[in-house]
């Protein structure tokens, strides 16, 4: 979504259409009903019709059949099941195949969550007034219930004003007390594994354990090559030391 979206939008819909989830059972033409305020999404379907659908859907083959895919299609939960690898708590039960990893979850628990994903684009004003707006934007969407805030990181353009998100996230931390907050993404070609490592942890002790941590190698050569990290294969590499670094 990034650079495409300026308002509401919805990412991802649980459980998914490739189990047998609502999206596999809309079809061009129908109308969708997205209700912010009430944290509800309504297909204008009739039952009966649903139910015709339901009865001749049919689960599609497997994308892949070996390798990282495979796994990750035979492995990883629904996103209310927090998108996460079953090994530690498999018990015999696939949710690709349609079974639940863990016990159905109560309808408070359930209820559709709702986020927030900013870039801090320019604003033509002085960058300590546009600073001073998010974060009283950012106090007034903790006040609000939103679940989450998510910074993105770019560099070197207008599309986005916080090119170190950590610094920009410790003051979101203080004027927060309950929403959840994170990079999306951290650019790990760009930093020292130990530093990154130290950031994380210390923005995890300001937010009380609020931070949620996204990490990638970055889609943009022109913005990579601000920082001498041009190819590909570096920023992979760069990638892997990281991550290696806090496996360790």
């Amino acid at each position: 979504m990034s650079g495409t979206s300026y308002g509401a939008c919805i990412l991802h819909v649980s459980p998914e259409s490739f189990v047998g989830g609502p999206l596999a059972f809309v079809q061009t033409g129908d109308a969708i009903e997205v209700d912010v305020p009430a944290r509800r999404i309504h297909l204008h379907v009739g039952e009966e019709e649903l139910n015709r659908r339901r009865a001749a859907w049919k689960q599609p083959a497997p994308r892949y059949v070996r390798g990282y895919g495979a796994m990750f299609s035979a492995h990883i939960g629904q996103a209310d099941e927090g998108c996460d690898f079953d090994f530690p708590r498999r018990q015999g039960s696939d949710s690709r195949a349609g079974n639940p990893l863990i016990a159905p979850i109560g309808d408070a628990e359930a209820a559709m969550k709702i986020g927030l994903f900013d870039h801090v684009e320019h604003g033509n004003r002085p960058l300590a007034s546009l600073f001073d707006e998010r974060l009283t934007f950012a106090k007034a969407a903790d006040d609000a219930g939103i679940y989450c805030l998510h910074v993105a990181e770019h560099h070197a353009t207008p599309l986005n004003m916080v090119p170190v998100p950590g610094v920009y996230l410790g003051a979101v931390a203080r004027a927060t007390t309950r929403m959840r907050l994170g990079p999306l993404v951290y650019l790990l070609p760009l930093y020292s594994p130990l530093r990154l490592i130290e950031e994380i942890c210390i923005l995890d002790h300001l937010s009380h354990g609020r931070m949620e941590v996204g990490i990638g190698r970055g889609v943009s050569p022109f913005e990579l090559k601000y920082h001498r990290s041009t190819t590909r294969n570096r920023a992979r590499s760069s990638s892997m030391r990281s991550i290696a670094s806090a496996r360790a």
